[in-house]
C-alpha cells in the first residue's frame, strides 16, 4: 500500500508542477492587477520611518550586490533584498488580503530577477505562492489570531519557499525539508495591537527572507519535519490548538477539479480599510475606509509619480 503524502510533499508537487498553461485566464487577468496594486503600494512605502530604517540596515550589511532594493539604485543580497521589498509592500497595510484566511499574500519579483526568469515563469511561481498562503489561511479557520499571531507572518515562509523554489529551479526533496524547515522560523505576534508599533510591517519581509534561508539550508542536506503542518507538534497543533478540520489542500491538480488556482480569485486588494494608530485617540486603531473604485487607479498613479521622479534624479 503506498505511503499517503503529507501536506507539504502535495504542495511541493503543486508547486512545482504548475505551468502557466495550467492558470485559468481570469486568475492571470486577476494576478495582473494585484501585481499592478503591488508596486504602487510598494512605492508609496519608500518615504516611510520603517523603510528608511529597514533600507539602513540592509545596507549595513554590505551583502553582495544582487538584487534591486525597489525605488533605488542600491542592490543587495537576495534575502535581504527581499526583506526590503517586502516591508515595503506591507507598509501601510493597503497590499492585497483573502478576507476569508485573513491573509495579505504579497510577494516580489527578486528572485525572478536574480535568476532572469520571465514575466511568464514570475507570474506563474507568484499564482502558485498566492494559493497555498490562502489556503493556509483558509485551513487555520481564523485561529492564528484568536491565539494572537499574524496569519501574514505565520503563513509566508511557506508561501515564500515555494515561489522561490520553483523559480531557482529547486527539487521536490529540497523544497519538502525548506518548508519543514520554515515551521520553525514561522512566527509573528500581534502585541503591536496594543502599542502600534512597527513589528506587523516587517512580518512578511522577514518571513520571505526566512524562506530563502529555509531554501538554502535544504539543498546543503539539512533537513526539516515532513509533518510540518499535521504532526503531532506541527503547525495545526502548535499555532492553533489542534488538527481536527485543518485541511489545506488536496493539493494535487486533478482533486482541484474546476477549483484550480482559483484561490486567488478571491483576493482583493484590501478595499475597505487601512489601520492608522494615532496615540492621541487612546492607543486605538482608527479605521478610514477607501472605495475599489478609486484605489487601484489611485496606486497606479502613484507609482507613474514614483517611477516618473527616479528618472529625473537618473534612477530607473
Amino acid at each position: 500500500m503506498e505511503k499517503p503524502k503529507t501536506i507539504s510533499e502535495q504542495m511541493a508537487e503543486f508547486t512545482l508542477g504548475l505551468t502557466y498553461k495550467d492558470i485559468p485566464k481570469d486568475v492571470i487577468d486577476h494576478g495582473k492587477l494585484l501585481l499592478t496594486d503591488t508596486f504602487g503600494v510598494a512605492m508609496a512605502c519608500q518615504d516611510l520611518e520603517h523603510a528608511k530604517a529597514v533600507k539602513k540596515t540592509v545596507l549595513e550589511m554590505n551583502s553582495q550586490k544582487v538584487c534591486s532594493l525597489w525605488g533605488t539604485d542600491e542592490k543587495a543580497m537576495l534575502a535581504d533584498a527581499i526583506l526590503y521589498n517586502s516591508c515595503l509592500i506591507h507598509g501601510m497595510d493597503y497590499d492585497d488580503t483573502h478576507v476569508g484566511s485573513i491573509i495579505h499574500p504579497s510577494t516580489a519579483f527578486t528572485v525572478g530577477e536574480m535568476v532572469g526568469a520571465t514575466g511568464k515563469q514570475m507570474l506563474e511561481a507568484i499564482v502558485a505562492g498566492w494559493e497555498i498562503i490562502v489556503r493556509l489561511g483558509l485551513a487555520a479557520k481564523g485561529r492564528f489570531h484568536d491565539v494572537g499571531y499574524h496569519g501574514t507572518g505565520i503563513a509566508s515562509p511557506f508561501a515564500a519557499a515555494c515561489v522561490a523554489a520553483k523559480l531557482m529551479g529547486d527539487t521536490k526533496e529540497t523544497l519538502v525539508n525548506a518548508l519543514g524547515i520554515c515551521g520553525s522560523q514561522s512566527a509573528a505576534i500581534q502585541e503591536f495591537l496594543h502599542d502600534g508599533t512597527w513589528t506587523k510591517k516587517i512580518h512578511p519581509g522577514w518571513a520571505a527572507h526566512s524562506a530563502i534561508y529555509a531554501l538554502s539550508l535544504a539543498r546543503n542536506g539539512y533537513t526539516g519535519p515532513a509533518k510540518v503542518f499535521e504532526g503531532g507538534f506541527g503547525m495545526w497543533m502548535t499555532h492553533c490548538g489542534g488538527f481536527r478540520g485543518r485541511i489545506c489542500g488536496p493539493w494535487n491538480k486533478v482533486a482541484y477539479a474546476g477549483d484550480h488556482c482559483k484561490a486567488i480569485s478571491s483576493l482583493s486588494y484590501d478595499p475597505f480599510h487601512h489601520r492608522l494608530y494615532d496615540q492621541s485617540h487612546g492607543r486605538k486603531w482608527i479605521f478610514s475606509r477607501g472605495y475599489r473604485s478609486c484605489r487601484v487607479p489611485y496606486r497606479q498613479q502613484v507609482l507613474r509619480h514614483c517611477m516618473q521622479s527616479k528618472r529625473s534624479k537618473g534612477k530607473t
